[in-house]
């Protein structure tokens, strides 16, 4: 029986084949015939299918002859069979995972998948007519490939027991040697056999073999069949010399443009298997760092500050890591080059910014030079010594590869995100910040949170009949302040202007220049002075506000702006969050909560920088990197003692703001007040949070000095839920509470004549606004 290779076997094979037919009866495999009859064709289930057609034949002289990939097909069929074959012959064979393509199952598979996807377009998208079925651009080759695991196929030569000869007529084909050398060392009951000389002394050795199989299990000694079992030796794969080193250092060099991290690990394993030595893998990969770090230096040097805003530089560093680079060469100078080849995520908007900002291209090429020397070697030898190991268990636990590599990733990470940081101050900080910003509820992403409010939604759905009712809790806003709503036309319709911080509407349709004057005009109008605030005209959660503090910052603002804003009086005191609402049968209203704004602050002691005294505060630490950003230019300034450095000017808890419940604050007086500012509403408010400043929390009970920067519909939360004393329940019951409260209100609006959107109208408002 002939297994010939997977693709067209040689010609030599082929007159083997055909010689040995004139002497014997031939069976050959098709495999493309075979194919046809199974979903996933692969080696070993060709070998059942022909186990299952020629079992029911009686033969005592079934003599087996492989070539390439056959080998493999044949190794299936004989433990399928038992010892029905009297002799085997493996004719330059393949089958040793160790030398096929990359070297492992995992590597190669990616490999068939590219060629089989490769293979499958060819066949299906090209009009062939049949011409590529019998080609290596037939599928079904990679697919065989893929679908076989060639990390069995060792178990399965150390069980053939019957007679076999290895010829290898490519005595001057290194891989073809090794090959057989290997299965050879596998298979006990082999001879490893070179023809003298042309392919007669090949069909001669064949038909003398079959003729007389005389190698038996019993005539094996005793160490051939331990050095059978032992795992594979990576010293059977021979250094690339010459062109091949070279080539492979090229690619090593060309790899660590792409990543340099990994170009070094892989030039470790490299070195592990024996595929190169220790030196030439350093040196290559120190090459590719070296002249890739120039690169990134000279193109934020020749690119310029606009470098950032251009493809592909845009998807890797930003304005602030621009900022931030800049800050750390003026305060810590040249270590940071060193520090920065050492921290994954940080080389590339490092040593951009040092071509942008200018740095001493000397002495740049001297401290980057002196770090990739420490760096490169390190690394290497690393994925060198683990490789080994990591190959070892790899071919003894095959079945655990993957789990082993989820673990070694999930174990880097807890190194860097959490061993190494705990050598340095600020590590612990940061760490100790996250740690809590994970246990806090209040700074959970708002799915969390709203999950369980979503939910009872649908229980006040069933229960008011109509959904999109809470819409009608403010007949005077557009969909009842649901989402997206103007903040001009709601402060509009105030009626009780005085109350009303001051602002003006800025259409982003006006040219820059127009926009310009029509602020200037304003402040001049209203004398007002900087600082000014500027906030988009439908936001929320204080996305886009700003603090403008001179002309250049309110120029540079106007001149990009995108979408419509409001331009507001900056007012000075306490900012309340006051939640407000009122059944319109009723005369008065109520406040459902109050929440007090602390703007986060530190204080200086004239020797820790503003980054040690964020670091240090007990709160401002939770959000530490938001401080940071926002503080860049000052971060590695020294306060004087004494001096009060504000972390947010807004009273936002998205921005670091502390939220604290002020429940003890409501009055009648100021309920009163509230009812004052809610009836002046055109068109009708009745449910919502107003944001007030004052003096302070006195003058909110009194309802003295009270100015209105904003006004929040029916999705407005009562943000007293996030003081740090109330639980994660707390917050759910006041939510829920809240949300039954706007359905009321909303069914007897509705009741009373107001109109409410339909369902698909309101799912248009949510996910296009």
């Amino acid at each position: 029986m002939i297994f010939p290779d997977l693709e067209q076997e040689s010609d030599e094979f082929n007159s083997i084949v055909s010689e040995l037919t004139t002497a014997n009866s031939v069976l050959k495999v098709d495999y493309i015939s075979l194919a046809k009859h199974m979903n996933t064709p692969s080696a070993q289930s060709y070998a059942e299918h022909i186990h299952s057609i020629i079992e029911s034949y009686e033969s005592d002289s079934l003599h087996i002859i492989a070539n390439g990939f056959g080998t493999v097909v044949a190794s299936h069929f004989l433990n399928a069979s038992g010892s029905k074959a009297r002799s085997l012959t493996l004719f330059e064979p393949e089958g040793v995972l160790e030398f096929e393509l990359l070297g492992g199952y995992h590597l190669n598979r990616g490999v068939y998948q590219i060629n089989n996807a490769l293979s499958w377009s060819v066949q299906n998208l090209l009009p062939d007519f049949g011409f590529f079925e019998y080609t290596w651009l037939n599928d079904f080759y990679s697919r065989t490939r893929l679908n076989t695991d060639l990390r069995q196929v060792p178990s399965l030569y150390n069980r053939i027991k019957t007679p076999t000869i290895i010829i290898n007529s490519k005595r001057n084909v290194e891989s073809v040697n090794r090959i057989s050398s290997e299965l050879n060392r596998l298979i006990v009951t082999s001879d490893l056999l070179n023809p003298a000389s042309g392919r007669n002394s090949s069909t001669e050795l064949i038909q003398s073999f079959i003729n007389n199989p005389t190698i038996a299990d019993r005539d094996v000694s005793v160490s051939r069949k331990v050095k059978a079992l032992i795992p594979f030796s990576y010293s059977k794969i021979i250094n690339a010399e010459g062109w091949i080193l070279t080539g492979l250092m090229l690619l090593i060099i060309f790899s660590t443009f792409i990543s340099e991290d990994l170009a070094c690990i892989g030039a470790g394993l490299m070195v592990s298997r024996g595929l190169m030595s220790f030196f030439p893998a350093v040196t290559a990969c120190y090459i590719g760092i070296f002249v890739g770090d120039i690169l990134v230096y000279l193109s934020g040097k020749w690119l310029g500050n606009n470098a950032i805003n251009k493809f592909p530089f845009k998807w890797f560093i930003t304005e602030k890591d621009i900022q931030r680079s800049n800050q750390w060469f003026q305060a810590k100078g040249p270590i940071i080059i060193l520090i920065s080849r050492f921290i994954p995520g940080t080389r590339f908007p490092t040593y951009f910014s040092a071509g942008i900002i200018g740095a001493s291209f000397w002495m740049f090429i001297f401290y980057f030079g002196i770090a990739s020397l420490l760096w490169t070697p390190a690394i290497v030898s690393l994925a060198m010594v683990l490789g080994n190991e990591l190959i070892y268990y790899f071919s003894v636990y095959q079945d655990y590869a993957l789990w082993v590599l989820m673990g070694t990733i999930l174990f880097v990470l807890f190194v860097l995100k959490v061993i190494i940081p705990l050598f340095t101050f600020k590590g612990r900080r940061l760490l100790y910040g996250k740690i809590n910003r994970l246990i806090r509820w209040e700074f959970w992403t708002i799915y969390v949170l709203y999950t369980p409010i979503v939910l009872y939604s649908l229980v006040l759905w069933i229960r008011f009949k109509k959904i999109t009712v809470v819409t009608a809790a403010n007949p005077g806003m557009e969909e009842g302040g649901f989402k997206g709503e103007s903040k001009n036309e709601i402060l509009k319709k105030i009626e009780s202007y005085d109350l009303v911080a001051r602002f003006k509407y800025l259409d982003s349709e006006n040219t820059s220049t127009e926009l310009i004057d029509s602020a200037l005009s304003f402040m001049e109008t209203n004398s007002l002075e900087f600082p000014i605030v500027l906030k988009p005209d439908k936001g929320e959660r204080g996305k886009g506000v700003q603090i403008i503090k001179d002309l250049d910052d309110l120029k540079y603002s106007l001149s990009n702006l995108s979408e419509a804003h409001i331009l507001q009086e900056f007012i000075d005191g306490k900012e309340f969050g006051v939640f407000y609402y009122r059944y319109p049968g009723n005369e008065n209203g109520n406040i459902f909560s109050i929440t007090k704004k602390h703007k986060l602050s530190v204080t200086g002691d004239g020797r820790q920088t503003l980054e040690q005294l964020i670091l240090r505060d007990s709160r401002a630490v939770f959000m530490a990197q938001t401080h940071f950003n926002k503080h860049l230019d000052d971060l590695y300034s020294v306060p004087k003692e004494g001096e009060k450095v504000i972390l947010t000017e807004l009273g936002t808890h998205s921005r670091g703001s502390l939220f604290l419940d002020g429940s003890e604050l409501i009055s009648d007086t100021l309920i009163k007040k509230i009812d004052e500012i809610s009836k002046s509403f055109k068109d009708g408010f009745y449910f919502g949070r107003y944001d007030l400043i004052t003096g302070s929390g006195e003058e909110l009970t009194k309802g003295e000095n009270i100015k209105v920067i904003e006004l929040n519909g029916v999705t407005s939360e009562s943000t007293n839920i996030y003081d740090p004393e109330h639980s994660f329940l707390f917050a759910v019951k006041t939510l829920m509470k809240q949300w039954r409260i706007a359905f009321e209100i909303g069914t007897q609006n509705h009741k009373r004549g107001v109109s409410i959107p339909s369902l698909k109208h309101m799912l248009s408002v949510i996910f296009t606004s």
